[in-house]
């Protein structure tokens, strides 16, 4: 018996979860908890406990603190196929499962393309550009429909080794709707401190020496040309060139290389203030880049090349630093990875293969955020001293005016942010509002036949018009088919072959189908049309920010959906809870974290001894009952249980741990959130 349940079901799964969270039907949270170690070594456990009500009782009585799942924490994504030359991509087919088929790519600039033809399955070597409204047929015969282009923030936050961010124009625009889109540094300003904490060394081979030259100028000191006395040799991957002056500023110039040697220069920028004879220096190697490091996370999710370098025989070999050794791979790497791309023997492009995970970012310079509307924070990246660009660390919401003022003791930088009131013009919502239903772009061949002509004629019959295509004939039979007209309005086609100069006699019939696109046309629904069905849930957790000056460790985190306040029953809106009491002791004499307090029947555990005699502490059970009176603690090698007095119970939870529904439990070993830092969630949830 065949699956009942067809292939679109498990996207609109992801989709309507997604939009309970989007809509705002339902309140989602993330929760910590589970404080006291698995056992003896502290690791995480190789078995999942069972998935019993005593059981999800127990990872409600550990869970500690909640943080709302907000409309920017969510995305829809899909399997990554990345555009590489040489690759055969499928070609989109309505007759064939296409779930786990390469037949659409992303490309470096971060448009995503659909493959319609892939010229009879021949490797693709030309790299689709553009946001055609129509397909774009490149040069190697491939035919591709623009689909979209990720935002930035969906790629930094959502992104992995093998997923893609898969959107729709509508809904993004719902949920993005007052968001802060990207921020333009207008002005970097100078004297900001920029002593990196991370770094990244730039170590490859270089070619080329002996080069010596000067310049030559003419009025104002311009620069006009140049005396190259020695043109060395080697310099077959390019140097780079600069001049010796001590007025002269903003020339710029480049080498002439005729066979490894300098025979003169291009004159680029001439600039001013130089003078005659004043050295050229010619430099190889000189790569500089900074990553560009979130706050929240300690992940890479930028490199900035400062100084592309010249001269490199092969892709330098790039090593991610940082003070005190801080931070480590992401994807179980001991380190974040990242590799160059060079080209004429400079870098034009890292690949971060890995991002990892805590590795440290200045606080020295800050941007503070006024405006309308609410969470959105901003990660200044410096360089000598100068703002060169912003990591946005939450875009926010419901911006309709904003101010960006960096605090730090440079002076001079101006940012301006840029606020998404609606995606309803962007280039993906007129793609959606622009496809062709029913358009016949492919013709696949089923069987060549024998016998056939050039003469061999197509015509294509269903309930669309306009579509029109040609033959490709070898040896009498066909191998594929031209579609010279795409028409539109087709639910079923079929392909008549006919052929006057062809003897039937002895021949065996081509046969062959028409390939038709989902319903609306290419590009009309690219979250059900690239198979969306995975949504990804990237949340951050700032220590500052939600806890204050509790540290712990966590082994456990999950997803509630509808908690409910523990007094009145309603629904919980806020942003966070914390589900413990702060309550004054007569005494902490004696009394250590995560130590278990008994009261009668009710157990409390111990999560931060505050200066003052103020502690947290945990409720273990369902007992409602608030720590007043007497607190006795478990006894130690047989003496006698120490006791303490609750004075009065300072704060209260609010949050109803056993409320709403626990959709989600992940065991994992301990982690924890450290002071002025924060650790981000990420959740794959495949339907």
């Amino acid at each position: 018996m065949t699956n009942p349940i067809r292939r679109g079901f498990h996207s609109e799964m992801a989709n309507l979860f997604a939009d309970d969270i989007r809509f705002k039907r339902s309140n989602y949270y993330y929760f910590l908890g589970k404080l006291e170690p698995w056992g003896n070594p502290d690791v995480f456990p190789e078995v999942m406990a069972p998935d019993s009500d005593s059981e999800n009782d127990a990872v409600r009585s550990n869970s500690l603190f909640m943080k709302k799942i907000s409309p920017n924490d969510i995305s829809e994504v899909c399997t990554k196929f990345e555009w590489v030359s040489g690759v055969v991509f499928a070609k989109w087919d309505n007759t064939k499962d296409m779930s786990q088929a390469n037949f659409y790519c992303s490309t470096s600039d971060n448009s995503v393309y659909k493959c319609l033809d892939n010229v009879g399955g021949t490797p693709s070597t030309v790299k689709p550009t553009g946001k055609s409204f129509s397909v774009i047929r490149t040069s190697d015969g491939y035919l591709w429909k623009y689909m979209y282009t990720i935002p930035a923030f969906k790629r930094t936050r959502f992104s992995s080794l093998i997923h893609l961010p898969v959107q729709r124009a509508l809904t993004d625009s719902f949920y993005n709707k007052g968001a802060i889109n990207d921020v333009v540094v207008d002005s970097g300003g100078s004297g900001y401190p920029d002593a990196p904490l991370t770094t990244i060394s730039v170590v490859g081979a270089t070619t080329g020496s002996g080069a010596v030259g000067t310049i030559q100028v003419g009025a104002g000191g311009a620069i006009t040309g140049a005396v190259i006395t020695n043109g060395g040799s080697g310099y077959t991957a390019g140097v780079a060139l600069s001049v010796t002056s001590t007025g002269g500023v903003n020339g710029v110039i480049r080498a002439i290389i005729t066979a490894g040697v300098v025979t003169g220069i291009t004159v680029v920028t001439p600039g001013v203030g130089y003078a005659n004879s004043n050295p050229i220096v010619f430099s190889l190697g000189g790569a500089i880049l900074v990553p560009v490091v979130s706050r929240d996370t300690g992940t890479i999710i930028d490199v900035k090349i400062i100084n592309a370098g010249a001269g490199y025989t092969a892709p330098p070999v790039l090593t991610v630093n940082s003070v005190g050794g801080l931070g480590g791979g992401k994807y179980g790497n001991p380190t974040a990875l990242i590799t160059s791309v060079i080209y004429l023997g400079s870098l034009v492009r890292v690949n971060i293969q890995d991002p990892g995970v805590n590795y440290p970012a200045s606080n020295d310079t800050s941007i503070v955020v006024t405006g309308t509307g609410t969470d959105a924070r901003f990660t200044p990246v410096i360089y000598a001293g100068a703002i060169i660009g912003v990591v946005t660390e939450n875009p926010g919401t419901l911006y309709s005016s904003v101010n960006l003022k960096v605090v730090g003791s440079g002076t001079g930088a101006q940012l301006t942010a840029v606020i998404q009131t609606s995606d309803f013009v962007s280039d993906q919502s007129i793609v959606e509002q622009t496809t062709v239903a029913g358009a016949i772009y492919s013709i696949e061949p089923t069987l060549g036949g024998t016998g056939y002509t050039v003469g061999a004629k197509i015509q294509i019959v269903g309930d669309g018009t306009g579509a029109a295509a040609t033959p490709v004939i070898l040896n009498g039979a066909v191998i594929r088919y031209n579609v010279t007209a795409y028409g539109s309005g087709y639910t079923y086609a079929s392909v008549v072959i006919t052929d006057t100069a062809r003897s039937v006699v002895g021949s065996v019939d081509a046969k062959s189908y028409a390939i038709l696109p989902p319903r609306g046309g290419h590009g009309k629904d690219a979250v059900n049309e690239l198979f969306g069905n995975t949504i990804v849930i990237n949340s951050s957790l700032r220590q500052e920010r939600f806890l204050g000056s509790i540290i712990q460790d966590y082994r456990q985190f999950g997803i509630l959906k509808n908690p409910k306040d523990l007094l009145t029953g309603n629904l919980l809106t806020g942003e966070a809870y914390l589900a413990a009491y702060k309550v004054q002791l007569d005494t902490v004499d004696g009394l250590v974290l995560d130590q278990l307090l008994s009261q009668g029947a009710t157990m409390f555990r111990v999560v931060f001894i505050e200066s003052g005699n103020r502690v947290y502490l945990q409720r273990l059970g369902t007992r409602i009952v608030p720590p007043i009176g007497l607190l006795t603690g478990s006894a130690v090698d047989g003496g006698v249980a120490p006791t303490y007095t609750s004075m009065s119970v300072l704060s209260s939870p609010s949050v109803d741990k056993y409320s709403g529904s626990l959709l989600y439990v992940s065991n994992e070993s301990p982690f924890s959130l450290t002071e002025n830092q924060g650790i981000i969630i990420k959740t794959f949830l495949t339907f």
